[in-house]
């Protein structure tokens, strides 16, 4: 069954340097070796994500995956749907992530959570993030 994870997604990626969110096209793929890496590019058909412009970050290398746009400041938050937001946290750095698809959000979530090292980021369930979801809502 096609994922937004394997097959990619359009995301908005939030610029920590602009201020702004930036969309991207973000897909999960083969690395060095054996890894997995979560890559983006501003090209929105696929096509470079394996490219010079893509941007990666090793699935090895997450401490963290969260959902839910509270972890960002007020003025920095999603346009809309909130409970789209997720965040990868790295050794070095963190990424926020944004797409209106629930489904390719809650994908990239679980999917995400349970590729990383099981010691440092606890998994995600479907449910977690539909309970998550359902109470934003409300």
């Amino acid at each position: 069954v096609p994922t937004p994870l394997r097959t990619g997604a359009a995301v908005h990626k939030f610029s920590a340097k602009r201020k702004v969110w930036q969309e991207r096209f973000a897909c999960l793929a083969d690395g060095k070796g054996a890894q997995k890496e979560f890559r983006w590019s501003s090209d929105l058909k696929g096509r470079s994500v394996v490219g010079r412009g893509a941007r990666a970050l090793a699935v090895r290398d997450l401490t963290r995956v969260s959902f839910g746009g509270e972890l960002l400041p007020a003025d920095r938050r999603p346009p809309s749907h909130p409970w789209c937001c997720f965040g990868l946290w790295a050794h070095h750095r963190s990424y926020f992530f944004w797409t209106p698809v629930e489904l390719d959000a809650e994908a990239f979530v679980v999917g995400l959570s349970m590729l990383a090292p099981s010691s440092v980021v606890p998994t995600i369930s479907r449910q977690d993030v539909r309970l998550y979801r359902g109470r934003q809502k409300l």
